[in-house]
């Protein structure tokens, strides 16, 4: 609902708050956040429990599942059409108190009739847009959504959608994610939350955490989908698991991963790929014990260390991750504080070698996969919306504009001449700078189209390319070579009204091209 208003009636509801914003350029974070103080562009509690009446007049079904039955209900699509909603259906239990850094746990089964007619929570992480929390640590919910049910449907394919969000926030919820589009085809779709950040990535070697457990949650909701799916009419031999942005990623990683295979049959990674330069932390062995510093804990002991952040409150503890990067750390590579890493190699790791070497190997699922970009990825971070002023950061050291997976060595006299030609590839002799940025931002300026204007495209084609393009084209080249089966590659560049950047009422340069998360309210 967020996003069907009209462009104009957006950028006229964004008007509106241009004398209140602090900066005369119309920073779009705090456009952004003025749009989401508004009950138009405020969040819907996820788990927020139907009325009664809402409960009484909708046609209620039952499935019975592994664990227990559960209750869904008819609903209906924007078009009109019917079809049937399981919500907040555990996958695991809820990794708190002992459990949290812990691998997740095949869920407890229940007496009676469980409810699934609401969202489960959010996985706790920062909300982009507030900067607030949101969510909690009891998380772990799928949401099945199937047009028919057995008896009268046959075993349809079976779509297992991963979210994106950099690792670090995003839910597999309605709000981006509503199933309506897909229900016109004869297919079941399942959504997940995923744990996020410190609470889903953190390593610490020596320790009894267990790293990489967003990615093993990933892994228990599509045996979750194996064993039950059949009950609410789907094929468990014919699953297709997708993903956009850091989702793609992990489509990747399932690809190589020893615990994922034979858990699908097919894959797309959309705008992600574990090539990209944000999508493995292969220096995340000191910042358990930062995390540890600034939260008040200096023991060089692994487990009183774990023992410690284990016992402080969620909120505390997530709030404190957003503050640990510097902004030069983030547009060195736009990682996150956590995210996956390479594991130990015992019968438990989700990634026990570096995806490259994997990859090189052979060792990727061989199965049927599609990938591809957007006509403009880089846009979102161009615009500031991952990191506040990257391009001076960029400027100040050149080298930052090489891919950190290659085989150059940094200062090396190589490397510095790599670096100046990519800048003069993209920006010729002139500097990178925010004054090119500002000035050209929005397309209505007719100077937009001059000279300077087309360095301001620029800008946004080096973020694309270097955030997003470089890593999948990689991926994609290595596994058309290594693959017996079919490896598709696509470039997606309509620009409609429910891009991520219009629902801001914002606008890069350039012509109408899709951006990175252009596919974010429309994806599936």
């Amino acid at each position: 609902r967020h996003f069907t208003l009209k462009r104009n009636r957006i950028k006229a509801l964004s008007s509106g708050f241009v004398r209140f914003l602090p900066s005369p350029l119309l920073n779009t974070t705090s456009l952004a956040k003025a749009l989401y103080s508004t009950s138009l562009f405020k969040e819907r509690d996820q788990s927020v429990r139907p009325s009664r009446r809402e409960i009484f007049m909708a046609e209620l079904v039952t499935v019975k599942v592994s664990e227990g039955i559960v209750r869904g209900k008819r609903s209906t699509t924007k078009n009109g059409g019917t079809y049937y909603s399981f919500q907040g259906v555990p996958y695991a239990n809820p990794p708190v108190g002992a459990r949290r850094f812990k691998p997740p746990e095949t869920p407890d089964s229940w007496n009676g009739v469980r409810d699934a007619l609401c969202l489960g929570s959010p996985c706790s992480h920062i909300n982009k847009f507030t900067g607030k929390m949101d969510g909690s640590e009891d998380c772990l919910y799928l949401n099945i959504y199937t047009s028919e049910l057995p008896p009268n449907a046959s075993s349809r394919a079976v779509l297992v959608f991963i979210h994106g969000g950099g690792f670090v926030w995003g839910s597999g919820g309605t709000d981006f994610y509503g199933p309506d589009l897909l229900m016109a085809s004869d297919v079941v779709l399942v959504t997940f939350n995923y744990r996020l950040g410190v609470l889903g990535f953190l390593r610490l070697d020596g320790s009894d955490v267990s790293p990489n457990n967003g990615m093993k949650d990933q892994v228990a909701a599509l045996r979750w989908v194996s064993r039950n799916i059949a009950k609410f009419g789907g094929d468990p031999h014919n699953v297709t698991i997708f993903g956009e942005s850091a989702g793609g990623v992990c489509v990747n990683y399932h690809l190589l991963s020893p615990l994922s295979q034979g858990l699908f049959h097919r894959a797309i990674a959309m705008s992600g790929s574990v090539y990209c330069s944000w999508a493995l932390d292969r220096s995340c062995h000191g910042r358990a014990r930062r995390l540890g510093e600034e939260l008040g804990c200096h023991s060089d002991n692994p487990q009183s260390l774990a023992e410690f952040i284990r016992t402080v409150p969620v909120t505390q503890l997530v709030m404190a991750q957003s503050s640990m990067l510097s902004d030069k750390e983030k547009c060195q590579d736009f990682k996150s504080f956590c995210c996956p890493s390479v594991e130990a190699q015992t019968p438990e790791a989700f990634l026990p070698q570096d995806p490259e070497v994997l990859l090189k190997q052979g060792k990727s699922s061989n199965v049927p996969i599609m990938a591809g970009i957007t006509s403009g990825e880089g846009k979102l971070a161009y615009l500031g919306k991952i990191v506040p002023k990257p391009l001076s950061l960029l400027n100040e050291n050149l080298e930052m504009l090489v891919p950190p997976n290659t085989s150059l060595e940094k200062g090396s006299t190589r490397s510095q001449e790599i670096s100046n030609r990519i800048k003069r590839f993209y920006f010729g002799d002139q500097e990178i700078c925010e004054a090119t940025h500002d000035k050209y931002l929005h397309k209505s300026n007719p100077e937009s189209h001059s000279y300077v204007g087309r360095q301001a495209i620029n800008q946004a084609k080096l973020m694309c390319d270097k955030l997003i393009s470089y890593g999948v084209h990689k991926m994609v080249a290595e596994l058309s070579i290594r693959s017996s089966q079919p490896v598709f590659y696509y470039q997606f560049s309509y620009d409609g009204d429910w891009g991520f950047l219009q629902a801001l009422g914002e606008r890069a340069p350039g012509p109408d091209l899709g951006s990175h998360g252009i596919v974010y309210p429309s994806a599936i």
